[in-house]
């Protein structure tokens, strides 16, 4: 029987030359906020990241007012990007240093929180029980950044609340599968991609 499914354009946002976009998660009332990774026109670029200077933040598209960045989102290298049910924080992989951020009440005073990982955070996915899974590139010893400095990788899982991280797996450049840089929790299992090559990994979470 010949396929019926189909893929039809509907539109959509346009950024400035300025913005190298990274992640895109939706709000619950509508729009979207995405992150800025870095500014590709920019003399210093990519390079910015990894000298762990500002270089983005989150944007914030909604119908009718456009894009528009949200004040106090500065970040070095936003990367991953997840939203709240309730709309009200948002959560932030800064992979250029090596940061979880969560930034709540976006509509009023923007506040704040922080924590440390020994790895590049790169994707956000929410899990069934309400943590987030979060996925990033290990360091090579004695390399302080760049992609020529990965060796494995890591998926934790953060507490939304608290913003502990738990290591859920730590790969230490012996696997066939490199660069990881998402994971998702299928019915109890670990689907892992990554953002280069052409290999996709799983194992259970239990």
């Amino acid at each position: 029987m010949e396929s019926k499914e189909a893929i039809r354009w509907i539109g959509c946002v346009p950024m400035d030359k300025s913005v190298s976009l990274n992640s895109v998660a939706f709000l619950p009332g509508g729009g979207f906020v995405a992150t800025k990774f870095y500014d590709p026109t920019s003399r210093e670029s990519f390079g910015a990241i990894m000298a762990r200077k500002l270089t983005g933040g989150v944007l914030k598209w909604q119908s009718g007012s456009g894009t528009k960045p949200i004040a106090g989102t500065d970040l070095s290298g936003a990367n991953g990007i997840e939203v709240s049910r309730d709309g009200k924080s948002i959560y932030v992989a800064a992979w250029g240093s090596q940061e979880l951020v969560r930034f709540s009440h976006i509509d009023s005073t923007v506040q704040k929180a922080v924590v440390k990982v020994d790895f590049w955070p790169d994707n956000l996915r929410w899990a069934p029980d309400g943590t987030i899974l979060v996925t990033g590139q290990n360091p090579a010893a004695g390399t302080s950044g760049g992609i020529a400095g990965f060796k494995g990788w890591t998926v934790a899982r953060l507490d939304p609340g608290t913003m502990k991280v738990t290591e859920i797996l730590k790969d230490r450049g012996e696997s066939p599968l490199q660069n990881a840089s998402v994971a998702i929790d299928v019915d109890g299992t670990l689907w892992i991609g990554p953002f280069s090559g052409n290999r996709v990994a799983y194992r259970p979470l239990k």
